[in-house]
């Protein structure tokens, strides 16, 4: 298994993207109802909040936690994408 650091660093990454792909290709499009717009979005500010804790990062049961909560975030974009009429792109952190 790769180092803590490594993983953290991977599901950052992950939602940096994704976060990309929300702002700037999902939303614009507009096709999606207020509350799970601000699901999503509360998902993000979750998510983003727990990865700025350095210190809750400490442990493989805190990074399992955050790739659980990717993860469901992840599905949440699957479904916005075809909400939208999008192509699907999945993206699971393992």
């Amino acid at each position: 298994m790769a180092s803590l650091a490594a993983e953290w660093q991977k599901v950052r990454t992950v939602l940096e993207y994704q976060k990309y792909e929300w702002h700037n290709v999902i939303l614009p499009r507009n096709m999606l109802d207020d509350a799970f717009k601000d699901r999503v979005n509360n998902m993000f500010l979750d998510l983003e909040q727990y990865l700025d804790n350095d210190e809750s990062l400490n442990t493989a049961e805190a990074l399992w936690n955050i790739q659980l909560d990717q993860n469901e975030l992840s599905n949440n974009l699957v479904l916005a994408c075809v909400m939208s009429g999008f192509e699907v792109r999945c993206y699971v952190v393992r």
